[in-house]
């Protein structure tokens, strides 16, 4: 799990350093990245990173999967 967070971290910095886009989907509000990834300072940084150049798009409803699922 370390290698996998080491390498997310790795490739969000260098997209944020290139200023390329980046598009990120997600149940999770970005206080709970904390529970999932680790180091904290990682985490803020990578969070700051992300909402350096952020658009947020919030989609509320229904979900979709139940209907799919007949």
């Amino acid at each position: 799990k370390k290698e996998q967070m080491n390498a997310f971290f790795k490739l969000m910095k260098e997209r944020y350093e290139a200023g390329r886009p980046t598009i990120i989907t997600t149940n999770l509000q970005p206080e709970q990245w904390y529970s999932l990834l680790e180091p904290k300072d990682m985490v803020d940084a990578l969070l700051d990173r992300l909402n350096h150049r952020c658009i947020n798009v919030h989609i509320d409803g229904p979900s979709l999967r139940k209907t799919d699922a007949g």
